[in-house]
């Protein structure tokens, strides 16, 4: 009887993880970025829903809705996939503010991404930030 349980749980754990992957795949498959090699890693935050509508430093109105993100030195315009280190989950975010502005912290992003990533109720999460399209500095 045990072997049976063992094998029926490593049948449905299979049959879930391909499901994710498949599934992780369909949802990107119109995303043509590379890496263009620059990784960060570290403590990772999102915006408060209480800053929507104010400015950022690039001149834009913050929206939680949107995919967006603040980071101390990448270009305005730069796309970046930011990673849930425990999860891995990813989703992508255009860099439109500056910040982080507490210690150790490597990028805030929009509410909606933090959504997408399921880190809301944990607030500071460890991941990772791929730059993906770094936009023209003028």
């Amino acid at each position: 009887m045990k072997k049976f349980s063992l094998q029926l749980l490593v049948s449905i754990l299979t049959f879930l993880l391909t499901t994710v992957v498949i599934n992780a795949k369909e949802k990107n498959k119109d995303c043509n970025y590379t890496t263009n090699g620059k990784t960060y890693s570290g403590k990772c935050s999102f915006y408060s829903t209480s800053l929507n509508g104010n400015r950022t430093t690039s001149g834009e109105k913050y929206d939680k809705d949107k995919f967006t993100a603040a980071h101390r030195t990448l270009p305005f315009g730069t796309k970046v996939k930011v990673t849930d280190a425990r999860t891995g989950k990813s989703t992508i975010v255009r860099i439109n503010d500056r910040g982080p502005y507490v210690k150790n912290r490597v990028i805030d992003i929009s509410n909606a991404a933090a959504k997408e990533l399921g880190v809301v109720s944990r607030g500071v999460f460890a991941g990772k930030v791929e730059v993906l399209e770094k936009a023209n500095q003028n």
